[in-house]
Formats: structure tokens, sequence, C-alpha cells
């Protein structure tokens, strides 16, 4: 698996990125989260460990992708741990937003912000989380995504 990992890593763009987080799509099912701190030392490992743990945790209460093995990766010269996780289809963005991600200024922006902050799905999800004890201030439309069968999970917990 590593070694397929590193060939997806290299030579594919990523999917989403986020300001901690990196998603790679290594086939339908599974893709590859990483995170990219400082050194990929230990501190790094601890805090990619515990991201994986609270995304494990949210997995059996229904609203994440299931989570797999942990790897330390190089990406540009640098060590990154990031473990493997199920694939959404797209997330909530992709699937409803025709403007570009960092189109912040067009006309349809202020509409699909009312449309994903009333989505009966995206509310849903945010009770749920919140009735477990998760945070939900970084629950944006980047996210959250749909699973194959057609469930709303959230995909980020870093």
């Amino acid at each position: 698996m590593l070694a397929q990992i590193n060939a997806v890593i290299q030579k594919r763009p990523r999917v989403e990125t986020g300001y901690t987080a990196t998603f790679f799509r290594i086939n339908d099912t599974y893709g590859f989260k990483m995170f990219g701190y400082e050194d990929g030392g230990d501190e790094d490992k601890k805090f990619v460990q515990d991201i994986r743990k609270l995304q494990r945790v949210a997995h059996s209460l229904g609203f994440a992708p299931a989570v797999g093995r942990m790897f330390k990766v190089e990406w540009y010269g640098c060590p990154i741990w990031g473990y493997v996780t199920e694939c959404v289809v797209e997330t909530w963005f992709g699937r409803h937003c025709t403007f570009g991600r960092e189109d912040w200024n067009c006309p349809e922006y202020d509409a699909a912000l009312d449309n994903y902050e009333n989505d009966e799905d995206v509310s849903e999800l945010r009770s749920r989380m919140m009735d477990n004890n998760y945070c939900t201030s970084d629950l944006h439309w980047h996210n959250v995504g749909y699973m194959p069968d057609g469930r709303l999970v959230c995909i980020d917990f870093s």
C-alpha cells in the first residue's frame, strides 16, 4: 500500500487541499489524507494519530469515512504523516456550486452559502456531531462530502 500511496502523491494533483491537510485519491474507494507541519517528527505523528482517532470514532458514530493505516511519506523532500481513508464521491461544494473554489466575489456565492447553511443534511450532520461533543466550527462546504450511499459525512477533523 505504501508504494501505491507514494506513486499517487508524486504523480497526481491534490483532490482537496486545506490549510493543513491534503487529500489524494488512490482509487475509487480509498484516498490518502496527509498533514504537513514541521518535520515529520514525533509531534507531527502524534497530531495525525489524534486526528485519525477522532475520525475513527466519528466513523463508528456514522458521520465520517472509515480510516485505515497511518504512513510516513516524503513529499517535495519533506517527511509527512498521513493515513488511508475512504473516499467520498464529492464534497458539498463540488455537488452544489458552479463557481470556482476561490471565486468569492461572484453573484452565486451568497445564494450558495445560504443553501449550505439551510441544507437539512448539513444541519443533521452538524447536530449529530455536536450531540457527540465534536467541534463544528470548521464544518464548511469543503469539509463535508457525500459517501457512495448518499450519506453526508465530515471529512476533516484537523
